[in-house]
């Protein structure tokens, strides 16, 4: 595009823990010297005071903005509420993007008059913070099925959000293709781009000569690892079927355990052969992938699986470590590289396979996988798309 950019994208996890933030430096690279602005989770002047002192310190004046890169900036607003709980008091997020909007001039990173702006947002949550600049060009981009319990049941106030946000947006993106079918009802340009990893990363903990974390170099082999967020979405009674039937295999977990699943979590640490070992800086976490034998997806299958497609799937592909997941999204199996199963017998049928295909030339063929799911792929694809609309306006 000949016309100067503004890029403003909302997260909706902490900076520091949300995967996309790879996808937006690359949104960044390839825009370059466009602006390109992200604003982080705010502090929270009421609940801050009680229990995210950190995050609220970190929103006062002079603690508030980084450069991330040459032009990539990350601000963290000061708001009054926060904006999760903001959504369920009528027009407070609307009072709280104007208050951003200020925050913005005040800081020197409104856009602009001939910049063309793009608003990104992830979550219906959110869908306010689109009024920031009227004329802007809108992307909803949905990272998980927002308006469904794990269990089937639909969110109303999550459904009434997404309707909005859907009605103000240009474009929406989804990860997996059966919810961009499902979106397409509500909006007329719903494109899949995919699920991306930080491939050059993890690619290095491949080549890399960096010496295994001393905790996973204790745990007797064949190590079979779930890494990520231990959440209700897991199936533990399959997971505790691995370390019943298979006293001989090391079950890792690795990552930060939500309080759905604490009590699940607890119980697994009865077994010899479990082990939980904490959550991990990102840039170390291809190292601990790495140290695995087989990377597994134990995943409960629902309705709201049915439309995910885990990060953490390409993160296994990227070291070259085979991949073994219960039949949930639209994954199929993939020889050599993922095993798709849909009973516990086929899942530890299926590692015992896994554990077997060792051989250079499917470890070659797994990290092609992941890397053809690159962020600097899936951000190439997602301007392309954007790019195409605004030519027709």
């Amino acid at each position: 595009m000949n016309e100067k950019l503004y890029f403003l994208f909302y997260l909706y996890l902490e900076w520091e823990s949300c995967v996309e933030r790879e996808y937006i430096k690359a949104i960044a690279n390839k825009i370059y010297p466009n602006k390109v602005v992200c604003i982080n989770r705010p502090g929270d002047l009421l609940i801050g005071l009680l229990r995210r002192r950190e995050r609220l310190r970190s929103s006062l004046p002079g603690a508030n903005i980084h450069q991330i890169t040459n032009n990539l900036i990350l601000i963290r607003p000061l708001f009054l509420l926060n904006d999760y709980l903001a959504s369920w008091v009528p027009g407070l997020n609307g009072l709280q993007c104007v208050w951003l909007r200020w925050l913005l001039k005040r800081m020197s990173l409104e856009p602009a008059y001939n910049e063309r702006v793009i608003i990104w947002l992830f979550s219906p949550v959110h869908w306010q913070f689109a009024k920031l600049f009227p004329s802007a060009f809108v992307v909803s981009h949905l990272v998980d099925e927002y308006t469904i319990t794990l269990q089937g049941r639909p969110k109303r106030h999550m459904l009434a959000l997404e309707q909005r946000m859907l009605k103000r947006s240009n474009i929406v993106f989804t990860l997996s293709r059966s919810l961009a079918q499902k979106k397409s009802y509500f909006h007329n340009n719903v494109f899949c781009i995919g699920q991306g990893v930080a491939f050059e990363q993890f690619a290095k903990a491949v080549t890399a000569r960096v010496q295994l974390p001393k905790e996973l170099s204790e745990i007797p082999r064949p190590r079979i690892g779930l890494v990520g967020n231990i959440r209700d979405w897991i199936d533990f009674s399959l997971v505790k079927t691995l370390l019943v039937s298979r006293p001989d295999w090391s079950i890792i977990f690795i990552g930060p355990i939500d309080p759905s699943a604490t009590g699940s979590v607890a119980k697994l640490n009865n077994f010899k052969n479990f082990y939980w070992l904490g959550p991990k800086p990102f840039q170390e976490i291809p190292y601990w992938i790495a140290g695995l034998d087989v990377g597994i997806i134990p995943y409960l299958h629902s309705e709201f699986t049915k439309y995910v497609n885990p990060a953490k799937l390409y993160e296994y592909l990227a070291v070259g470590l085979p991949v073994v997941m219960t039949n949930i999204g639209e994954f199929q199996k993939i020889d050599g590289c993922l095993w798709v199963t849909e009973t516990p017998d086929g899942f530890i049928q299926a590692i015992c396979e896994a554990l077997k295909a060792d051989d250079l030339i499917a470890k070659q063929v797994r990290i092609q996988l992941a890397k053809n799911h690159s962020w600097e792929n899936v951000s190439q694809r997602a301007l392309e798309y954007i790019f195409a609309l605004i030519s027709k306006e």
